[in-house]
């Protein structure tokens, strides 16, 4: 045990966030519980502001921002502050209290606050003594993750929430219906409790970000190309790579000795969380709007028009733009038109790229009708195969993996690989970085954009293009005679289908992948 009388650094995380984020298929839902986590500790951490600064000011515990504060051993000699931020970023907090008292203090009233407003969201807290007179905040860390490893792995998960037979429940949540919200859309208006704060974390999100305007359309169907023609949506989760040990590169550079002082380390790590912030969100962000604008002839802004889109207007413009689901740290996802979502994503990967990041993509096509989670959770896989990927290497390339949902989804990527032949397949696709990789098994941008070149060769036609799919995947022996054929009735020479670069196998992969998204990715005669 801690003596209480001793200073403690406390670590906060929330558990199971994607759970609690797509517990349901409402876009609407979505966004609010995205907003939820992203502000669930802090709505400014600068002042700083939020839930957990009010419920420590109820029980009389003043929590401040790291700025002007000297981390000497006489910090907390006067009665106030009972808490310092040392880092806030990527959904977890560090907290240098007074004491242990304090902490647990805290922990007690910040609990029942979650529990009474987001009970599908677990929260937990791990703490470890904090010798300010050793002064090695690095060291302290150490110890912090290590104990936080040890927490989550013997914390229980768990939805709290029974009801009795008689109550009306939430058919996707199993929770009770208990409040009325007119913003659900549906012809029910009875809510649960989480459902209904949900919503109104979204209200709350679009008006502050709209100015008072609901500029920012929810129904998927208007980012199709156009209905009738093609209903093809594509969400894509991206995730930064080896933030950890950026994090720690970062305490080493604010390294004057060979520790790292408590007022050097949380300099490093507010200027960490910042530039994080700036990199992956605004910047990043940035990049796609202006290829969108470019692309579109009109000024797109975080996803949006400008003005707002009138009713006549919306199968011309809508399709141009992308929604933001999650947009906080390293991780981001977001919806767009499935004919824009490899460019979207290389775009941003490229951007984050030149400012020294790094980061891995996974898109899902789907159909507009599929449940939104179902297709999240498929990119959220392919951005893990991209990762997985990655780590072969140094772990400091970016990397595309996507999966065409041609049906519905009722499994895992892996299972639905197995059953499509994960054999046959090129990707991950290496984005950035593949100059340093010599691995003729890898594709990178420029095989792609040889193989787009050849496929779109008018001598060869649509038709022909199209056949080589079903060739490639039947077997070998067939790819060769379909791709014989070709080559002999368009006098092609015989290698026409090799690029340089990629050995035969490898090749003939990038074919199939490349001839499965044709119409969606690679035709060029096709445009929004």
């Amino acid at each position: 045990m801690n003596n209480t009388s001793n200073p403690v650094l406390a670590l906060y995380d929330f558990r199971a966030k994607q759970k609690f984020i797509y517990r349901t298929n409402k876009i609407k839902e979505i966004v609010g519980g995205s907003s939820i986590i992203e502000n669930g500790f802090f709505t400014d951490a600068k002042k700083p502001e939020g839930p957990l600064v009010e419920e420590a000011k109820k029980i009389g515990i003043t929590i401040v921002a790291s700025d002007n504060v000297d981390f000497s051993p006489q910090l907390f000699n006067d009665e106030q502050p009972k808490g310092v931020i040392v880092y806030e970023g990527g959904g977890n907090l560090n907290i240098l209290f007074d004491s242990e008292d304090t902490c647990v203090r805290l922990n007690k009233a910040f609990s029942k606050f979650i529990l009474e407003k987001y009970y599908g969201l677990n929260m937990i807290c791990s703490y470890v003594d904090a010798n300010l007179e050793e002064d090695d905040l690095r060291k302290t860390r150490a110890e912090l993750y290590r104990k936080h490893s040890q927490v989550e792995n013997t914390d229980i998960s768990i939805d709290r929430c029974n009801v009795l037979p008689f109550v009306q429940v939430d058919r996707k949540t199993s929770f009770p219906k208990s409040r009325v919200n007119k913003d659900t859309n549906d012809e029910d208006p009875k809510v649960s409790i989480e459902t209904d704060e949900k919503l109104k974390a979204y209200k709350e999100k679009i008006e502050k970000k709209n100015n008072g305007s609901e500029n920012t359309n929810y129904l998927l169907d208007k980012y199709v190309t156009e209905k009738g023609e093609e209903s093809l949506l594509a969400v894509v989760y991206i995730d930064g790579n080896n933030m950890g040990e950026k994090i720690r590169k970062k305490l080493d550079a604010s390294s004057s000795s060979g520790k790292v002082s408590w007022n050097e380390g949380t300099k490093a790590l507010k200027g960490f969380s910042e530039e994080i912030q700036n990199v992956f969100v605004e910047d990043g962000f940035d990049a796609l709007d202006s290829f969108l604008t470019e692309k579109a002839g009109i000024e797109i802004q975080n996803g949006n028009p400008t003005n707002k889109v009138k009713d006549d207007m919306w199968k011309y413009w809508w399709k141009y733009c992308y929604r933001i689901i999650v947009g906080a740290g390293d991780e981001i996802t977001f919806i767009c038109n499935a004919r824009l979502a490899f460019e979207l994503a290389k775009e941003y990967l490229e951007s984050v790229n030149k400012k020294g990041y790094s980061s891995c993509a996974g898109i899902c096509v789907f159909h507009s009708h599929t449940p939104f989670s179902d297709a999240y959770r498929i990119a959220e896989e392919c951005c893990e195969s991209a990762k997985d990927k990655c780590r072969e290497y140094d772990g400091e390339t970016s990397w595309i993996d996507f999966q065409y949902c041609q049906s519905g989804i009722n499994s895992s990527l892996e299972t639905i690989r197995k059953h499509e032949g994960i054999d046959k397949i090129s990707r991950p696709w290496v984005i950035t970085g593949l100059e340093e990789i010599d691995d003729k098994g890898v594709v990178g941008l420029s095989e792609i954009e040889l193989m787009k070149n050849k496929l779109n060769n008018p001598k060869i036609g649509r038709n022909n293009v199209k056949s080589l799919l079903e060739h490639a995947f039947d077997s070998e022996a067939s790819f060769e005679n379909e791709k014989g054929k070709i080559i002999a009735h368009h006098s092609l020479a015989q290698n026409y289908f090799d690029i340089d670069g990629l050995n035969p196998e490898t090749s003939k992969k990038l074919v199939y992948d490349m001839v499965l998204m044709y119409d969606v990715w690679f035709d060029k005669t096709k445009r929004l």
